[in-house]
C-alpha cells in the first residue's frame, strides 16, 4: 500500500512540477507583444459549419448546406497562459 502510495505522490508532484505557472513579468512582455502585433490575441478566423467542419477565413469558399459560424481562435501562447494560469480573458483586454 505504501509503495502504491509513493507511485500516486510521484505522478502527481511530476504533473505539478511540469506545469509550473508563469512569472508575472513574462506575461506583462507576452501581452505588451499583442498590444504591438495587429491580430493581438489571435492567430486566426475561422468558419465553422453546422456539420462540424471548418475551413480557413481565406480558403476558396465551399457550398455547405446550413448556417456558419466565424470565430477567432487564440494564439498559442494564449492557450499555454490559460492552462496554466487560469488568465481566461485576455481578449478583453
Amino acid at each position: 500500500m505504501r509503495k502504491i502510495v509513493l507511485l500516486f505522490s510521484l505522478l502527481v508532484s511530476s504533473f505539478i512540477l511540469h506545469s509550473q505557472r508563469i512569472p508575472n513579468d513574462e506575461i506583462k512582455d507576452i501581452i505588451n507583444t499583442f498590444k504591438n502585433n495587429i491580430r493581438k490575441p489571435y492567430k486566426d478566423i475561422r468558419w465553422y459549419y453546422t456539420d462540424e467542419s471548418e475551413r480557413r477565413h481565406k480558403d476558396p469558399w465551399l457550398e455547405k448546406t446550413g448556417p456558419t459560424a466565424e470565430h477567432a481562435r487564440y494564439k498559442d501562447a494564449v492557450i499555454k497562459l490559460r492552462k496554466i494560469n487560469h488568465a481566461y480573458y485576455l481578449g478583453q483586454i
